[in-house]
């Protein structure tokens, strides 16, 4: 098991961010606020949850024996496409009412280590 935690670091380190960033986005209720017709869904704890699900999901994948290239791919995709939709709320949150938060070059970074992780990395 120290062997697969060694070699899948990346995809447990992706699990564990997903992860805190769900807990962190439904117990610090800093809501978005614009734009305001995408406030109820983006206020939603779904988001939240869904951070929280392939957090776990990503975690437990990371250390066992399973390899698939679909299944890295699926939760892969789905981090980096809650990281996305979120890091474009920040944008616009920037852009439209000057409110910068670390959030956003949070997301950023960790957006551009997913792409390059599913680029050249795979599951041992």
């Amino acid at each position: 098991m120290i062997d697969r935690i060694k070699h899948n670091s990346l995809y447990l380190i992706f699990g564990f961010y997903s992860f805190f960033a769900g807990l962190a986005l439904l117990t610090h209720r800093r809501p978005f606020y614009y734009p305001p017709q995408f406030k109820s869904i983006m206020n939603s704890p779904v988001i939240d949850g869904a951070f929280i699900v392939f957090g776990i999901l990503m975690i437990i994948y990371s250390i066992s024996t399973i390899k698939n290239n679909r299944t890295t791919g699926i939760l892969i995709g789905g981090i980096a496409g809650l990281t996305a939709v979120t890091l474009g709320f920040e944008l616009e949150h920037l852009i439209f009412k000057g409110d910068f938060g670390l959030r956003t070059v949070y997301a950023s970074t960790i957006l551009a280590v997913i792409f390059w992780c599913a680029r050249h990395c795979s599951k041992r």
